[in-house]
């Protein structure tokens, strides 16, 4: 739309039969939306097929007119294969009050391979995106928004859409220092740290796997965090693919937290396509070394959940000794508190106050119970000195530890029990971490604080006289 000296500049907007440059709305329902534009089907003068048109989204946030015209600058300069292609475009810097640009008309990636897509046909797909971010990457090209969204299938072929966040060489950083981009279902911890020193290439081998996931085991979203073979993240909890154990090395290869540890797009690329071919064990012509390689990709789950259960198995083994040193180290400050003068019952249960610090729920998949009584010598044992410890884990391959600690002070009498002091408070820290030492800590800490008034308590009760009845007994 070209302004008419001595008129007024009309602002487009998206209704019916609205016109930008040669090309004309069709209806007004969106085809889709994002952080960067609007798309929407047009008809274009001269044009036989169907189109679709991106215009800027106007926003508050100066970077989006900056990268409208650096994903139109990249389609514009791009010649290759694997990329919706640029028809037509104008920025708003070029005389008209809104930037757009036209693409042809391409099937999103989930609605191509329609339901319950064979496994072939996703690795086909990925494997083919691989292979176009591999050519972009050697030319220092990098998506850097790689997610089922913005993968199509145009013309029988898969191509890649919505270069939105593309990086290449000589493009201005938009992005502020410290702000993330993208969403965090399908985007690279470095994405949503430090987007503008981020290494494209590793971030978007991340995404692509965790692309490959969703789409391979029929959901919507990734599961969070690096990949893990085993149950809920293992292909084979969701599919039956000759492929699953070497599949599942690469996501866990390609979602290494650290960029530097992830192979390359290329590497990745190769190892798709190699999928796609029938394994060693049905072909005759199958090489020792092939067949040796399957045996070992077949064989490392299962060697990695055991080492994973064995190193559990430790921590737990870890955190219990730790547990009985600690206690030991409170029975002895008891010990010594009590002047060596108050007797010790080893052979009885320990305490069990903490655990009433909990809410009462099911059997914890583990949980420990230390502590020690001590009783004052006299023959009626009227004060009692108890410490309980107590730590669990409550959900099956949690790593949280939920910590309970009471201390308490009793006065005895007539075969009742009264607390004339009491203390106590629950914890939780990760298994085997510095948090859990420092709650130990602390609950050594009140211990020690509270000395002073337990001894006091302790005097208070010792001195009173055989046929002294105190009034909280003639009150119970």
């Amino acid at each position: 739309m070209v302004a008419v000296a001595g008129s007024r500049k009309r602002r487009w907007s998206p209704e019916e039969g609205a016109v930008l440059g040669g090309w004309t709305l069709v209806g007004t329902k969106k085809l889709g939306s994002g952080g960067n534009g609007t798309v929407w089907e047009v008809r274009g003068e001269g044009y036989q097929g169907r189109y679709a048109i991106k215009t800027l989204t106007k926003t508050n946030f100066a970077d989006r007119e900056g990268r409208f015209a650096a994903e139109v600058q990249f389609l514009r300069e791009y010649a290759g294969d694997g990329v919706l292609p640029l028809i037509d475009s104008q920025l708003a810097t070029e005389g008209v009050d809104v930037s757009w640009y036209v693409m042809p008309m391409a099937t999103p990636l989930r609605t191509a391979l329609g339901q319950a897509a064979s496994p072939d046909k996703v690795l086909d797909a990925i494997a083919t995106y691989a292979e176009t971010l591999a050519r972009l990457a050697e030319e220092g090209i990098g998506h850097r928004d790689i997610k089922p969204d913005n993968l199509f299938q145009r013309e029988g072929k898969w191509e890649i859409g919505d270069f939105g966040l593309v990086s290449f060489p000589g493009k201005d950083n938009l992005t502020e220092a410290g702000r993330k981009l993208g969403p965090a279902n399908f985007h690279a911890p470095e994405m949503l740290q430090e987007a503008d020193s981020a290494d494209h290439g590793p971030a978007d081998v991340w995404s692509l796997a965790k692309t490959l996931w969703a789409l391979l085991a029929g959901q919507n979203f990734p599961l969070p965090g690096e990949y893990r073979p085993g149950k809920p993240y293992g292909l084979n909890s969701w599919i039956t693919y000759p492929w699953n154990a070497e599949l599942d090395e690469l996501i866990v290869r390609c979602t290494r937290l650290q960029p530097e540890s992830r192979p390359t797009m290329a590497e990745m690329a190769k190892e798709l396509r190699a999928t796609l071919a029938e394994p060693p064990e049905v072909r005759p012509d199958a090489s020792i070394d092939e067949l040796r390689e399957r045996v070992r990709a077949l064989a490392q789950p299962h060697i990695e959940a055991e080492q994973k259960a064995e190193l559990r198995s430790q921590q737990l083994d870890r955190a219990q000794a730790d547990m009985e040193a600690f206690n030991d180290e409170v029975r002895e400050h008891l010990r010594v508190m009590l002047a060596e003068s108050f007797r010790e019952h080893p052979g009885q249960a320990p305490p069990f106050d903490a655990t009433n610090l909990f809410p009462r729920r099911a059997m914890p998949t583990w949980s420990f119970l230390q502590g020690e009584m001590f009783r004052s010598p006299d023959p009626a044992a009227r004060v009692s000195v108890e410490f309980s410890l107590f730590e669990r884990i409550e959900e099956k391959g949690s790593e949280q530890v939920d910590m309970a600690a009471t201390f308490r002070v009793l006065h005895r009498h007539g075969g009742l029990e009264h607390a004339v002091f009491e203390w106590g408070d629950t914890y939780s820290a990760p298994l085997g971490s510095s948090q859990l030492s420092r709650a130990r800590d602390e609950v050594k800490a009140a211990v020690l604080a509270a000395e002073p008034e337990c001894l006091r308590q302790i005097g208070r009760i010792m001195n009173l006289t055989d046929d002294d009845v105190p009034a909280w007994y003639v009150t119970a």
